[in-house]
C-alpha cells in the first residue's frame, strides 16, 4: 500500500510538471509572451516546424580578445545601445540592450562590419520539451 501511494504522489507530481511546460496560445493565435519585464518574440527557426524564441531588444555580443573594457563601450555606445550584464569577461562577452528605434537585424549588421567584433546575435530563449 505505502509504495501505491509512492507512486500515486510521483505521478501526480508528473502530471503537474507537464502541464506547466506547455506552449499557451492565445485566443488570436498569437505566441508572444512575456517573461520577467521583457518581451518575448518567436521567430522561425531553422525547422519549419520549430519556433526560435528570443528577447527583443537584446543582443549577445562578444569582442575579440584584446578589445579594453572602455573600446568594448565605446563601440556599444556607437549604436545607442547600453551595457546590461557581462556575460564572460574572460571571452569579452556581454548582454546589450538596443534603443527602442534599432532592430535585432541592423544592429547585427552595423556590429558585424567591426573587426573588434566577432560576433552578434539576438538574446535566444531555450527551453527543454519534448517534440
Amino acid at each position: 500500500m505505502k509504495s501505491l501511494n509512492f507512486i500515486l504522489r510521483v505521478l501526480i507530481i508528473l502530471l503537474f510538471i507537464i502541464q506547466g511546460c506547455g506552449t499557451f496560445v492565445t485566443s488570436d493565435g498569437t505566441t508572444n509572451t512575456r517573461q520577467g519585464n521583457r518581451e518575448v518574440q518567436k521567430k522561425p527557426a531553422l525547422s519549419p516546424d520549430k519556433e526560435e524564441k528570443i528577447v527583443k531588444g537584446e543582443l549577445i555580443v562578444r569582442f575579440k580578445d584584446t578589445v579594453t573594457n572602455q573600446e568594448m563601450e565605446k563601440i556599444i555606445s556607437s549604436i545607442g545601445a547600453r551595457t546590461l550584464k557581462t556575460v564572460s569577461k574572460e571571452r569579452k562577452t556581454v548582454l546589450i540592450l538596443l534603443p527602442e528605434e534599432l532592430s535585432e537585424k541592423d544592429a547585427i549588421n552595423e556590429l558585424s562590419k567591426l573587426t573588434d567584433v566577432l560576433y552578434a546575435e539576438p538574446n535566444r530563449i531555450y527551453t527543454l520539451g519534448a517534440e
